[in-house]
């Protein structure tokens, strides 16, 4: 296949894909809220704070990094202290009169309480399971204290605990994968006005999950020599793990030469060169492994290279674009198209 010459210098071998990777990406967990359930407890100078009830439950997102090589579990994880796990319901708590027949000494409200999570990459073993320490920062919240008559509002966004335990597991299942463990978050509160000062301490299961979502299709190709629109698309899974991802072109001009191409960018470009086809693919480009054959079938496959050099050529939560280009004629005249071009977000 005559590649154009400006084209041609974008297109590096395939070992040159990995020096690109490298980048880690926070996936969005979505939490599990019938799992994720906590409880509040609290201690003062005066005695203890009792929640009312002194249960809750958490929903939203928590930010979660992992990393490993293909074909393998993930090797670590860390919490990126990105999303924002909502607590539920509003918490309402008490610091109790000494007199169990008197009014309770404080009366402590928090509403609108969002945590977030942090910590440092801690090794996953081959059972899934790891330890590390875990930060509790408050994305919002605030705290109305009735004191004796007297009321405080403080707003405690952007408190935080000390770094506490945690021991949790990550577990990948096809294209799903869950990580949950047990926290421990402690926030000091002081209320200027009525002088009560409270050690706040939540504590319970974080569960969350991600689904990886399938390959799509997008951008649009032209018409072939066989009158038929080449198309791009793939076998087997997203799946770090499973490390399966085949890509696979079809409605091609029978033995004609392809090269599969894959970009971090997107871009589109019509008739690039002395292409009939359109470039969906941007920046910079890269050609994946040899050059493919048609055959009789006008179709064309490869594996993903998710080994190209030592470490991977895709990070997992990357996001890759993927196109095929190929040999045609038009009127006996040399030319070449392309395929429609497929987006791939790389799951664990």
């Amino acid at each position: 296949m005559k590649l154009s010459t400006r084209f041609t210098a974008s297109l590096l071998s395939a070992s040159a894909l990995g020096a690109l990777a490298g980048a880690q990406e926070t996936l969005d967990f979505t939490i599990d809220a019938v799992a994720s359930q906590g409880l509040v407890s609290g201690v003062t100078p005066i005695g203890p704070v009792n929640g009312t009830p002194p249960d809750y439950g958490l929903s939203g997102t928590v930010g979660v990094v992992l990393d490993g090589v293909p074909g393998s579990s993930p090797s670590s994880v860390s919490l990126s202290g990105t999303g924002g796990a909502i607590v539920a319901p509003d918490i309402s708590a008490e610091i109790p009169n000494f007199n169990p027949a008197a009014p309770p000494f404080a009366i402590i409200t928090i509403t609108n309480l969002a945590f977030s999570f942090s910590s440092p990459a801690a090794a996953v073993d081959p059972g899934g399971s790891f330890q590390t320490q875990v930060t509790t920062t408050v994305v919002s919240g605030t705290v109305t204290i009735d004191a004796s008559g007297l009321t405080s509002i403080i707003d405690i966004a952007g408190f935080s605990s000390q770094p506490e335990a945690f021991a949790g597991s990550v577990v990948v299942t096809g294209t799903d994968t869950r990580i949950s463990g047990q926290y421990s978050g402690t926030f000091q509160i002081f209320d200027p006005v009525a002088m009560v000062a409270a050690d706040l301490n939540f504590a319970g299961t974080l569960a969350a999950d991600f689904a990886a979502a399938a390959p799509t299709v997008f951008c649009s190709s032209n018409a072939n020599s066989t009158g038929a629109v080449g198309a791009i698309g793939s076998a087997g899974t997203t799946s770090f793990t499973a490390a399966d991802l085949v890509l696979e072109a079809s409605n091609l001009p029978t033995n004609a030469f392809v090269l599969f191409l894959a970009s971090d960018t997107t871009d589109f470009v019509p008739n690039f060169g002395t292409s009939q086809g359109n470039l969906c693919l941007g920046g910079t480009i890269f050609r994946i492994d040899n050059v493919q054959n048609s055959g009789q079938s006008g179709a064309a496959s490869i594996p993903a290279p998710f080994t190209i050099t030592p470490g991977a050529a895709f990070d997992i939560g990357e996001t890759w674009y993927f196109q095929a280009w190929y040999r045609d004629s038009v009127g006996g005249s040399a030319t070449s198209n392309t395929t429609d071009a497929l987006e791939v977000v790389f799951a664990p």
